[in-house]
């Protein structure tokens, strides 16, 4: 827009010039000068603008790094006024040039360390290693680039704060470069006491590596590694190494990756160093259970084995069953669409509960809160908190939510986003897999996943069956069993279960069903 500008007031100018400026005086000598001035400043800006164009199309520069810009920009204003001077103004160029070295070298003194960093910063841009989106580890900085500019580079760190670097600092110094959208290999290092069989550990740590670790990059394969003995403790020292495209996570997928490992070793009877293994006290259970399930769980205690599980591990039964000893887990089944529209009718009937007590675990409901708020604004969070506290259910959360939009399109994007499976919190009590094994007809369990830590009494089949033999246990116990945990789980809205999720500042923690839009019947397919 700017170079419009210039060229019409250059026309305007030359016109007034050739037309009604006087043969002589001061407006015969000023007119020529400005429309050559402003003819000169067109020119260069329309010079700047191609040149830009072509570097960005042959360098890919990013649409941020004003480097070169700053430089070019420099020079063609440079030479532009210099000629102006010279050609329009008369003046001898060489000469001003000359006696302007004192200045020149008092103002490069002055600016040094300015200088300096712009001509570092189009060194870096021309030989172009580094673009917005890389991240930068340079001693204790380190974080992802998102502006270059002419005298430092802007960086934002993991703690979503900016770091300026100097251009200068990434010439002094050895910097390491990750290129953005590609994935970089880490290492979280362990040791375990040297007396336990490194396959052993190999094979555990490779599983874990491999059970889907949130952000870790499975298409270029983990690997585990034994990097040596620490004689001096006893020790062997181990590295589990992972691609990820997030570097500035590292630190939380190392504490997600650790948790999981201590998890995985601790059911294989292994010690992490450093950290142990802790004594069990079997005839002690942390979580209150079910009058039956107490009684239960300790005749099954012989037969079993106690496992433990960290955040998002999946319980694998090996064709056994197991009990839920402690913690929260969650088992993923198939939707039957009858099923389905009779839970979410009831649902839509009981409407948001204002003094119930959430259900539902912070984490996936705040995800869910964020994502009907997208359509629906702030009310979304009291909306769904409300309805949280009518069912633990991922997908029949968004199914109430998606009725509460009314337009179509943007209901099908919420959609999209919902769980394909209906789930059901397992607590405390909860047993896994005995119908299937006592009836083998009857369907299988799905995919059971730990929330924040569970334990569980797993018995394998034969396990099982040696107690059915013995009269420890008859199925008639476990039908009991399973007849009262649900007795139990009628009452399950009335005591806290997981820690609930506040509104965002100035949000009621629960809104009435009647506010908003009336809900729309939502199609289950």
């Amino acid at each position: 827009m700017s170079t419009l500008v210039f060229i019409a007031l250059a026309a305007l100018v030359w016109l007034l010039d050739f037309t009604v400026a006087p043969d002589d005086g001061l407006a015969k000598t000023l007119l020529p000068a400005l429309a050559t001035g402003l003819s000169a400043l067109a020119l260069a800006r329309l010079l700047e603008r191609a040149l830009l164009r072509l570097l960005a199309a042959r360098a890919r520069l990013g649409s941020h790094s004003d480097r070169l810009h700053t430089m070019l920009a420099m020079v063609i204003y440079a030479a532009t006024a210099l000629g102006w001077l010279h050609y329009a103004l008369g003046l001898n160029v060489t000469s001003l040039l000359a006696t302007s070295a004192v200045v020149t070298l008092i103002l490069g003194l002055a600016l040094q360390a300015t200088l300096g960093n712009l001509f570092t910063g189009l060194s870096l841009e021309l030989e172009r290693q580094l673009r917005v989106g890389d991240y930068i580890f340079k001693g204790p900085i380190e974080g992802e680039v998102v502006a270059l500019k002419w005298r430092s580079v802007f960086l934002r760190t993991s703690n979503n704060t900016r770091i300026v670097l100097p251009n200068n600092g990434l010439t002094t110094d050895a910097v390491e470069i990750v290129p953005g959208g590609q994935p970089s290999r880490h290492t979280v290092f362990f040791a375990v006491r040297s007396h336990v069989p490194p396959m052993d550990v190999l094979a555990v740590t490779e599983d874990v590596l491999r059970s889907g670790v949130p952000k870790i990059h499975l298409a270029f394969p983990p690997s585990a590694v034994l990097l040596g003995p620490d004689p001096e403790r006893g020790f062997l020292r181990y590295g589990a190494r992972y691609y990820t495209l997030e570097c500035l996570e590292r630190s939380n997928i190392a504490s997600n990756l650790q948790v999981r490992l201590w998890y995985a070793l601790s059911r294989k009877g292994i010690a992490m160093a450093g950290w142990g293994v802790p004594p069990r006290d079997d005839g002690h259970l942390v979580a209150p259970l079910p009058r039956l399930a107490q009684d239960l769980v300790a005749r099954l205690l012989p037969f079993g084995e106690r496992r433990s599980y960290g955040p998002g591990e999946e319980i694998a039964l090996g064709g056994g069953a197991a009990l839920l000893l402690r913690g929260s887990a969650r088992e993923e089944r198939e939707a039957r669409l009858d099923a389905e529209r009779a839970q979410l009718a009831r649902l839509m009937d009981d409407g948001p509960d204002e003094h119930g007590t959430v259900r539902m675990a912070a984490a996936p409901l705040a995800v869910i809160g964020e994502r009907a708020a997208r359509h629906l604004g702030p009310y979304a969070y009291a909306l769904a908190h409300g309805y949280a506290t009518r069912t633990d259910d991922p997908r029949l959360l968004h199914l109430a939510l998606a009725s509460h939009i009314q337009d179509e399109p943007d209901r099908e994007v919420f959609l999209a986003e919902a769980p394909r499976h209906t789930s059901r919190r397992l607590e405390p009590g909860a047993g896994i897999g005995f119908a299937r094994l006592l009836a083998p007809s009857t369907p299988g369990n799905g995919r059971i996943v730990s929330n924040r830590r569970c334990e569980i009494l797993h018995l394998s089949a034969a396990a099982l069956g040696e107690a059915i033999d013995r009269a420890v246990i008859t199925p008639a116990d476990l039908a009991a069993h399973d007849a009262d945990l649900a007795a139990h789980d009628v009452d399950l809205a009335r005591r806290p279960i997981d820690p609930g999720i506040a509104p965002p500042d100035g949000m009621p923690a629960n809104a009435p069903a009647s506010q908003g839009d009336a809900p729309t019947r939502v199609d289950i397919h």
